[in-house]
């Protein structure tokens, strides 16, 4: 964004400095054809070109500073010195406006001081090639000496002393301009000179820079020897010359920051490197002898003209010499080098070096010509050599052409820390693909002006490493995404979304699935959560990500306009697919789930994270209701969340602090109204001593997993009260105690069986008391669960008989001795005949099968009176008594309260 925006700006500042150029043009047309200009407008014009061409190169190096790190400090460099330049001349352009005065010099030798210091280091350095040798930097530094010298007597000879024009009062400013101007053109010299290596600044950016410089110089000497030209601070012929240095500067800054040249780049940048010096000692030369002269024909003059042209001959001669001399070293690095290194790499150190290197090994020219290539690589690559035992490196390469391999080059040649490593695909010789990591480094010596490649073959490591990464990212056994890849999917369509597209999240497990998995065995739940993926596979195209999360809980991305009607219609289809879920043994089983939802708010840019923790919320709030099966996120469940936090941590607490306590209500037989036991039941006091209601944690209990820890407990001390109480007493009491879905699992015969043996209590006289929906369940292990107690003695009763979904036909194949009558029927039944009658069937098809009946919840006489008369055997409720801590229980069966009922509490 930064970059697009100073780019912009860019072309406001190019296009304002046009303007400004073509409206002082204008003027210049139109009102001041005489050449008189010292006017407010000029000046002004003047003024808004060299503030805008002082922008224009600002932005356009600072954006190339950011393309191009290597040369990032010193394309700043070079743009604030740009920047002073221009900016301080446009500051001495308004500020001598309202003057009458033709010409005031400080206006452009001031910022020409400060700038041209910066502007010249900067320079050097942006050219300075990367990987020159010292061999190769002393040749430089004494050509680019010869080369300033050169143009000193150029610059004294033809500007200074035949040409320059000095305005009245203005010498000494003219002089400052003289050695400002002379000292770019000599960083010209130098970057010109020294750009003879790879790692030089490309050939077609080295004229526009050099360029851009030299047009600089040139428009600012013109301005001074042409009589009259810049006669005035305002945009003169000589500023218009600067208009083409800006743009070349600018161009410049606007290319690519790595760019491939081509062969006769390169050998054109490589010439002019030599041919500078030589080009400037020439005239340097003749203006030297002509100087040395007479005006006259004598001896002396004749001397001199034969002088000159020796001088010119001899320095001709050097000139072609040091081309002839480049040309064969560049026939040398492409034609014998080849040969150099097939004789070196014959040679016994070298094979025992290299010969046996698990790496691959390459020798490579800046044209990517590969030179040489090691015996690891060709026995791997599919090389193919040519009669001069050279091969392109493109030809092996797959995802790399001739110019890509071209451009990665030049990369690594313009900034060597950028060697690698390179992931490079090369063709195999089997006819496959190898995956090989390549490290280029930069040589630049006498033979080789290249690159030296390290090639590894890691295809094998980076198989396993793309393995192990998709077992991360994919659920070993049902193939959908795991968590954490379906976060990364879900973080990908948050960032895609808008305000009319959504992103939903669905979180949902399935019901009973423990149970059903230790029950039917572990294969057969493997083969259910199969199912259900096979189902979730089939879902609309909407669902763009599913996922296992955990060992029954799914998670489904939802992308769609109507996101919450599209995830209803997504659970929906969902479900209906479940209800009949095919097994490969060929048994149908119905699947039931739980879910919630989220939909995105695309204004709160929540993450992946918080829309995850959300449907889980929403998915704890269905699992904790009745009814409803899929709910969706609101802000005020992470309220009640941190309440159930708190409640869980209290009730683990309390577990681990002992303060479950065990309290019993007595049942009571009705024919002779003797107490024959009593139900347990489970009560926590809190950390102030006060009961807390069962209603308030035996759910949370359930939901934590707690249920089968608590129940145990309770088992043990009722069996253990019961036992000491009968002994206590003289009487054999029974004891109730309920059991919890989750309880039932293969292991609670044995736990029953171990209470029963370290207590002491008969199996006769303990009751577990089970509900309608467990006991609904006819599969094997649930019926074998059940046979075992039995078997022990251990009698099984269903508890609150009529309030849960069976059939009555289903009692005739249940493994239970007793049915309880839900208290909600025996409240009723003096008011309400459908509830009597209800009661009363219950009673007698108990008495048919042989099953014992016990009545709920009995708080009047008339109640137990109705009971007898229907042959109910037992009754417990207020009007015995309530539940009873084990002391005052003690005291009650002690001091037989039964003797005397209290009269009728209707």
């Amino acid at each position: 964004m930064v970059v697009v925006r100073s780019r912009r700006l860019l072309v406001v500042a190019a296009v304002a400095a046009a303007l400004a150029c073509a409206a002082d043009a204008y003027d210049r047309i139109t009102q001041h054809a005489d050449g008189g200009h010292a006017h407010l407008l000029p000046r002004v014009l003047a003024a808004v070109f060299a503030l805008c061409a002082g922008a224009a190169a600002y932005l356009a190096f600072v954006d190339r500073s950011r393309r191009d790190r290597p040369r990032e400090k010193d394309m700043r460099l070079l743009a604030v010195g740009l920047a002073v330049l221009w900016g301080g001349q446009s500051v001495g352009y308004i500020a001598t406006a309202p003057s009458a005065a033709m010409w005031q010099g400080w206006v452009e030798q001031v910022p020409l001081l400060v700038a041209v210091p910066m502007i010249g280091t900067a320079l050097v350095r942006i050219c300075w090639p990367s990987r020159m040798s010292a061999a190769d930097a002393r040749t430089a530094l004494l050509d680019s000496v010869v080369a300033v010298l050169g143009f000193a007597v150029l610059w004294w000879g033809w500007v200074v002393t035949q040409l320059w024009q000095y305005p009245p009062g203005g010498r000494a400013f003219e002089n400052l301009d003289q050695a400002v101007m002379f000292g770019l053109g000599a960083v010209v010299l130098v970057i010109a000179t020294i750009s003879r290596r790879i790692g030089s600044l490309p050939f077609p950016q080295l004229l526009l820079l050099a360029g851009g410089v030299m047009v600089q110089v040139l428009s600012d000497a013109l301005g001074q020897t042409i009589p009259g030209a810049d006669n005035s601070s305002a945009i003169t012929w000589s500023i218009l010359g600067y208009v083409v240095a800006v743009s070349m500067l600018v161009a410049m800054a606007l290319r690519p920051a790595v760019e491939v040249e081509t062969p006769w780049q390169r050998a054109a940048r490589e010439r002019l490197s030599i041919a500078t010096p030589i080009v400037m000692v020439v005239p340097a030369g003749v203006i030297v002898i002509s100087a040395a002269a007479s005006d006259d024909y004598g001896l002396e003059g004749a001397v001199g003209i034969v002088s000159m042209v020796l001088l010119l001959a001899l320095l001709a001669a050097v000139l072609l010499a040091r081309l002839a001399a480049a040309a064969e070293l560049r026939r040398v690095q492409e034609s014998a080098v080849a040969e150099v290194l097939a004789v070196r790499t014959r040679e016994g150190w070298f094979k025992a070096l290299v010969g046996d290197s698990a790496d691959g090994m390459l020798v490579v020219d800046a044209g990517g010509r590969v030179l040489y290539s090691s015996p690891r690589f060709e026995r791997d690559a599919a090389v193919a050599l040519r009669e001069d035992g050279t091969w392109p490196l493109s030809e092996v390469l797959v995802d790399l052409d001739r110019a890509g391999v071209a451009l990665l080059l030049a990369q690594v040649a313009a900034d060597p820390s950028q060697s690698g490593p390179y992931d490079l695909l090369v063709r195999g010789r089997d006819g496959g693909e190898l995956e090989m990591e390549a490290v280029i480094r930069p040589v630049a010596d006498v033979e080789l002006d290249g690159f030296v490649v390290t090639a590894r073959d890691v295809s094998d490591a980076r198989r396993l490493a793309r393995q192990l990464a998709n077992s991360r990212r994919r659920d070993e056994l049902t193939g959908l995404l795991s968590r954490e890849a379906f976060l990364a999917e879900t973080a990908e369509h948050l960032d895609e979304q808008d305000e009319r597209r959504r992103a939903g999240v669905v979180a949902l497990d399935l019901e009973r699935f423990a149970a059903l998995n230790d029950g039917l065995g572990h294969a057969v739940g493997d083969q259910i959560l199969l199912g259900v993926a096979g189902v979730i596979d089939r879902l609309p195209d909407e669902v763009h990500g599913a996922a296992r999360m955990a060992s029954d809980t799914f998670a489904l991305l939802v992308m769609a306009e109507d996101c919450e009607r599209v995830v209803v219609e997504v659970v929906e289809q969902l479900r209906q697919e479940l209800k009949g879920l095919l097994l490969p043994d060929g048994r149908e089983i119905e699947v039931e789930f739980h879910a919630g939802y989220v939909v995105s708010d695309p204004m709160r840019g929540d993450s992946a994270q918080w829309h995850a923790e959300a449907a889980d919320l929403a998915l704890a709030r269905s699992r904790s209701s009745r009814n409803a099966r899929l709910v969706g996120y609101r802000e005020d469940m992470r309220d009640e969340t941190e309440r159930r936090l708190r409640a869980e941590a209290q009730l683990r607490r309390a577990i681990a602090e002992d303060r479950l306590e065990v309290h019993y209500q007595p049942v009571v037989r009705i024919a002779d109204l003797v107490v024959t036991g009593a139900e347990a039941l489970v009560r926590l006091r809190d950390e102030h001593g006060a009961l807390v209601p069962p209603g308030d944690f035996i759910p949370l209990a359930e939901e934590l997993g707690l249920i089968g820890q608590i129940g145990e407990a309770v088992l043990r001390r009722a069996c253990a009260d019961t036992a000491r109480l009968s002994e206590s007493v003289g009487s054999p009491l029974h004891v109730a105690v309920n059991v919890a879905v989750d309880q039932v699992q293969q292991s609670l015969p044995f736990t029953v069986r171990s209470v029963l043996e370290d207590t002491g209590l008969p199996a006769s006289r303990l009751a577990l008391e089970i509900t309608e929906s467990t006991l609904a369940d006819t599969s094997r292990p649930t019926q074998e669960i059940l046979g075992a107690l039995r078997s022990m003695g251990v009698s099984v009763s269903i508890d609150d008989f009529g309030t849960g979904f069976s059939s009555l036909s289903y009692l005739a194949r249940l493994p239970v001795d007793g049915l309880k009558i839900d208290r909600a029927f025996v409240s009723r039944m003096g008011s309400n005949e459908e509830s009597f009658t209800l009661a009363r069937v219950v009673v007698q098809l108990a008495r048919e099968l042989g099953l014992h009946t016990v009545g709920e919840g009995v708080e009047t006489r008339e109640q137990l009176d109705m009971l007898r008369g229907m042959g109910c055997d037992y009754s417990q409720g207020f009007l015995h008594s309530r539940p009873l801590p084990l002391a005052e229980y003690e005291a009650f069966l002690r001091e037989g309260l039964l003797a005397a009922l209290p009269a009728d509490q209707g």
